[in-house]
């Protein structure tokens, strides 16, 4: 079995202080032939640093580790660092994978800026996505052609800023062998969270937050993603109704 743990950030209107960042994280479990069987939802609106969110996020994963024996741990996310400063230090044994969907994204932005023809530009993309995806050393071949078509570029900063994404994130983009170990490779799991648990019921047309109401919804929305409001309802009534019944 595998243990997946992501987390990903999406905007929200506060009152009185504009659009800011709210978090999801999640901790899912895979077979041994990658099928999802279970997912634990969190939801978190805007704080410093992730403070909260962290903190839940390692307490579930406790929680899980505690009952069950997985083979493998893997933390995705996309290139932002404070994702990557965390994941580090509190699982620095378990496999950091970048969202391979993320990276073809900046592969696709490099294709645009190495080539002038659309068509040409399409093409190199769809080589080297491929590349990347299916060649046991696809990171260090993209890096190389990307460095080969730099050469022959015209000189342009943005292609050295995609560039050292690649290089920073080479050893997180073993995706060959997750695919061969069965283990997941995007994050598409947390990105649906930031659309189903925060941005379906907290970006509606003319909505506006307090951060303590924001926060009442999204733990709620978070207990029913993660079919836990049965066992959250049977320890509330039990926890604040059980002196009425004698």
């Amino acid at each position: 079995m595998t243990l997946a743990m992501s987390m990903d950030s999406t905007s929200v209107l506060i009152r009185k202080e504009g659009w800011r960042q709210a978090t999801a994280a999640t901790v899912s479990t895979y077979d041994a032939e990658g099928n999802r069987l279970d997912t634990v939802y969190i939801g978190r609106m805007p704080e410093k640093g992730k403070i909260q969110v962290k903190r839940l996020l390692e307490k579930e994963v406790e929680a899980i580790t505690k009952k069950h024996q997985f083979k493998y741990t893997v933390c995705i996310a996309d290139g932002a660092r404070d994702l990557w400063l965390f994941f580090r230090k509190k699982y620095p044994n378990a496999i950091h994978v970048v969202d391979f969907f993320h990276v073809c994204e900046h592969l696709s932005k490099l294709s645009e800026l190495l080539f002038r023809d659309s068509s040409n530009a399409k093409a190199w993309y769809k080589k080297h996505r491929t590349i990347l995806k299916e060649d046991p050393n696809g990171a260090s071949k993209v890096i190389r052609a990307v460095r080969y078509r730099r050469s022959k570029a015209k000189e342009n900063p943005e292609i050295e800023t995609e560039l050292k994404y690649l290089q920073r994130n080479r050893r997180k983009m073993n995706y060959f062998e997750l695919q061969q170990n069965k283990l997941p490779i995007g994050s598409g799991v947390v990105e649906a969270a930031c659309k189903n648990l925060i941005g379906a019921r907290m970006k509606k047309s003319g909505m506006r937050w307090t951060i303590n109401g924001g926060q009442t919804v999204l733990t709620l929305r978070s207990l029913i993603l993660s079919n836990r409001w049965e066992q959250f309802w049977a320890f509330f009534v039990n926890r604040h109704f059980s002196e009425f019944v004698t």
